[in-house]
């Protein structure tokens, strides 16, 4: 248990950690710029500065946080993603996700996130830890594409039917981008 909240805490580190690097870096370089140039210098630069577009992807997942997941992605920055999703077993079990990125279209990913285990009647039976090291393929508008090792650690709660248990699982996603 200790050992997954460590690896969970390590991975939101790194996932905050180079984006405050990143932007310190960008800051720098900008303001050297700015200051040895003149004025319609500026302009010029603004215009040939790429941004990052955020994006939205639908897709359905087999074998990641469950047998079968249905879920939304939410780009929200160059290096960083979060999803939200429902797994529609006996009963609809949600789940949340965040993901570190190391490219734009075509990236590794390391993650982790929380979901439910819900009994048939409708009690928390346990929550499940689950994690991501895997491939990224996304577009900003078109195929969405995630394979990866997606283990899952099953923490039982108010059920007697609810094991303790890791379960490895490999992860396949598709969807859209837009």
């Amino acid at each position: 248990m200790y050992r997954l909240l460590l690896i969970l805490s390590l991975s939101i580190f790194l996932l905050f950690r180079n984006d405050f690097l990143e932007a310190q870096i960008t800051g720098t370089r900008n303001l050297n710029i700015i200051t040895d140039t003149e004025k319609d210098s500026v302009s010029a630069l603004a215009e040939t500065d790429t941004t990052f577009e955020s994006s939205i992807s639908p897709f359905a997942e087999l074998l990641g946080k469950g047998f079968f997941s249905l879920n939304v992605d939410f780009r929200i920055k160059k290096h960083f993603a979060i999803s939200f999703g429902l797994q529609p077993m006996e009963v609809v079990c949600p789940d949340i996700m965040f993901y570190y990125l190391s490219g734009e279209k075509k990236s590794f990913e390391i993650g982790g996130g929380l979901s439910t285990a819900m009994t048939s009647k409708m009690d928390l039976g346990g929550l499940l830890i689950h994690g991501v090291i895997g491939y990224r393929y996304q577009k900003k508008k078109g195929v969405f594409f995630r394979a990866g090792f997606t283990p899952i650690y099953v923490i039982p709660v108010n059920s007697e039917d609810v094991k303790k248990r890791l379960l490895p699982f490999i992860g396949l996603s598709l969807g859209y981008s837009f």
